[in-house]
């Protein structure tokens, strides 16, 4: 009886240690595509503040994809994030592209001399929210001219802290909104 049992505990002692063996073995494999995923293919980020209204609310979650840019360059329209100085990540859509002249007058955007049209906005820009660069102004090569979709509300490249956003410093595309489930969708 004796004999029996401590074979008996032998095994538990094995199977147990092979179940701890093996459930570590997991959670590190899990780790690592985790940390793989989220380093170079996508993120999650939760919108803080107003400045992408209507397209993005407040406390929206989202997910950035990184890959669209290592193949290509960001297109006018895009919604990107990327860090600011302050330590956030800003959530802008790309208006201006690399040798572009942007020019604000009474409200509108002009590129290159062309009304810029846009659909997606709240309102026009209120006199006095032009911002404090220089117009005309040319986006310097491998740099974008972003703006908050919520013009009246946004720190964005009309401001000398925010500027022209080098396209090394783009974390990635906004392209899903996971959160809340009434507005799960591409971003647009």
């Amino acid at each position: 009886m004796i004999k029996k049992y401590k074979k008996f505990k032998e095994n538990i002692d094995h199977r147990g240690l092979y179940f701890i063996v093996d459930s570590l073995e997991t959670i590190i494999f899990a780790l690592v595509v985790v940390l793989i995923l989220r380093g170079f293919l996508i993120e999650n980020t939760k919108v803080i503040g107003s400045s992408m209204l209507p397209t993005l609310q407040e406390g929206n979650n989202i997910f950035i994809t990184k890959p669209d840019y290592f193949f290509g360059s960001p297109k006018r329209g895009d919604v990107i994030v990327f860090p600011h100085s302050s330590g956030n990540l800003y959530i802008k859509r790309i208006i201006g592209m690399p040798g572009d002249e942007i020019d604000i007058k009474k409200g509108n955007i002009y590129i290159n001399g062309d009304k810029y049209e846009e659909d997606y906005i709240l309102q026009k820009i209120s006199t006095g929210r032009e911002g404090d660069i220089d117009y005309p102004a040319t986006v310097p090569d491998n740099s974008y001219f972003v703006l908050g979709d919520n013009r009246n509300n946004s720190s964005d490249s009309r401001l000398e802290s925010v500027g022209f956003v080098e396209e090394d410093n783009i974390t990635g595309k906004a392209t899903l909104r996971i959160w809340p489930l009434d507005g799960f969708g591409l971003i647009e």
